[in-house]
């Protein structure tokens, strides 16, 4: 005769749980532990900041490069410049390690990376003013060497920018404010969330979100209209 199931005594768990493997949630609750843990040391060693800097250079650079990439005359300037604005950057979380008050760590450390980068941008906009070039003239040079990810950019864009029309999509991005390019900078070259931009920027994380979502859809929109008008 065969036995008729029993109802589970206790809550079934899931099988990721079954398996020791931890939910992504998890997951990034112990990194950002991890990540706290570190920059707690390294008030008291300067060495235990190693790890932090080995898992934020790539994103702090990728998202120096994207926002300068367009104000300079060459692309080898504009890795220049990121590679020296991530120096500063990373100089500049060390000392301020005493300051940290908890919360996120990436966030908090790409609040410091937006300051340096916008007092980097403010002077060179002093001396292209002392210098004679006006504001319009640098708009001008925002053009093939915008440093965008181009695979980043298509996904941001969902599908819509195609390889022969990166160009174009430099040159509408490259006209936007700074704020707004400052805002695709953290999400799409620095990869941090709303929360996470949020924090960094003093927003909410919905304002974020309402904001990027505005930006891609007049992005969405310009390449669309300028596609069109370019197969008539």
């Amino acid at each position: 005769m065969a036995l008729r199931k029993r109802a589970a005594p206790f809550p079934l768990m899931r099988a990721s749980r079954l398996r020791g493997t931890p939910s992504p949630a998890d997951a990034e609750e112990a990194r950002e532990r991890q990540e706290r843990d570190l920059l707690s040391a390294a008030r008291r060693d300067p060495a235990q900041f190693a790890p932090l800097y080995e898992r934020y250079v790539e994103r702090v650079y990728a998202y120096c490069l994207r926002r300068v990439g367009g104000d300079l005359d060459s692309t080898q300037e504009a890795a220049a410049k990121a590679e020296d604005l991530t120096s500063a950057i990373f100089t500049r979380a060390l000392s301020r390690v005493g300051g940290y008050r908890g919360g996120r760590v990436s966030a908090w450390l790409f609040s410091i990376a937006r300051s340096v980068v916008n007092n980097d941008y403010r002077a060179r906009i002093s001396r292209r003013k002392r210098a004679g070039i006006s504001l319009d003239d640098l708009a001008d040079q925002q053009d093939e060497h915008t440093a965008l990810a181009d695979h980043s950019l298509e996904d941001m864009l969902d599908g819509l920018v195609r390889r022969e029309e990166h160009h174009a999509a430099r040159r509408l991005i490259a006209q936007l404010s700074e704020d707004d390019r400052d805002l695709l900078a953290l999400r799409i070259a620095a990869g941090l969330s709303a929360d996470e931009i949020g924090t960094a920027t003093g927003k909410s994380a919905g304002a974020v979100r309402v904001r990027l979502h505005r930006i891609i859809t007049r992005l969405r929109m310009e390449m669309r209209r300028e596609f069109e008008e370019e197969s008539r």
